[in-house]
């Protein structure tokens, strides 16, 4: 049985190995987003404090609205003295220009949008910058579909690559596990005084023994994103609603108008001094 398991783990490896780097590679960049952007991008999301105040957030969307031609979309705040605000905006479709261009059945037209980074104090646009355009958004394409599309060939092979990393961590663990307790005390060290071929099995052996557990929960999650069978399976088990939760609705009351941005901006600075950002 186990011959039969080492030869399931080697093959596995071997076909889809470079796709699991690749996987492990991107997924390790996307963890490290925000630190890896505040050091190569510090001018966009860091401003120096002043003693003034800052400005109204209506008049900072109509900066970055005048800057872009574009419709603010989203706000989001931080509670912290020396960070940028960003603006979400999406451009304005031309009803002359949309109605000439040709309709295809079941898809929506994405606008085209713009992250706008403007410091609080002073009003001036920081960057601009294109969504999805950035080096983050590669990553993640790469990560998810190997720069492809859902449903296109590099989502499959991303996907099934997954299903066989599964197996190959199960099959490890098989392979790992210990005839006897003097064996498990060999299969729990690595022999750093032994030659480079037991430093190498050892390193692998073992390394890949103490991450199964969090690699396994890694993997078996990312299949559940990428196969609807697996995720459907996951709600039937857990008697799960698969519906989101309904949005809360504000009560309307006649003669009163709603409140601007500024307003609402006041009642979260009032409501709590623990928030790290908020967005609209």
């Amino acid at each position: 049985m186990k011959k039969f398991f080492r030869t399931i783990h080697l093959y596995l490896s071997l076909v889809a190995g470079v796709f699991i780097v690749l996987a492990s590679v991107t997924g390790t960049i996307m963890v490290f987003e925000d630190e890896i952007n505040h050091t190569f991008n510090a001018e966009r999301y860091f401003v120096e404090e002043t003693n003034s105040q800052k400005l109204p957030i209506t008049e900072l969307i109509n900066i970055a609205e005048k800057a872009t031609k574009a419709k603010a979309s989203g706000v989001k705040v931080y509670n912290v003295a020396d960070r940028s605000v960003e603006i979400s905006l999406t451009v304005k479709e031309n009803k002359k220009a949309k109605s000439k261009q040709p309709k295809t059945e079941g898809k929506k037209r994405k606008k085209p949008g713009f992250l706008v980074y403007i410091n609080p104090y002073s009003g001036k646009v920081l960057e601009t910058v294109k969504s999805g355009d950035s080096f983050f958004k590669k990553v993640e394409m790469i990560h998810r579909f190997m720069l492809s599309k859902k449903g296109g060939i590099g989502n499959y092979v991303m996907s099934y690559s997954s299903v066989f990393f599964f197996f190959i961590l199960i099959t490890g663990v098989v392979l790992w596990w210990p005839k006897s307790n003097k064996i498990l005390k060999q299969r729990l060290k690595v022999k750093w005084d032994g030659k480079t071929k037991r430093l190498v099995h050892d390193l692998h052996v073992i390394a890949g023994f103490y991450t199964s557990v969090f690699l396994i929960v890694i993997v078996g999650s990312g299949l559940i994103m990428a196969f609807p069978a697996i995720n459907s399976t996951l709600f039937k088990l857990t008697k799960s609603k698969t519906e989101s939760p309904k949005p809360p609705r504000s009560t309307v009351f006649e003669g009163v108008k709603p409140l601007a941005f500024t307003a609402v901006a006041e009642i979260v600075d009032k409501t709590s001094d623990t928030w790290v950002s908020y967005s609209f």
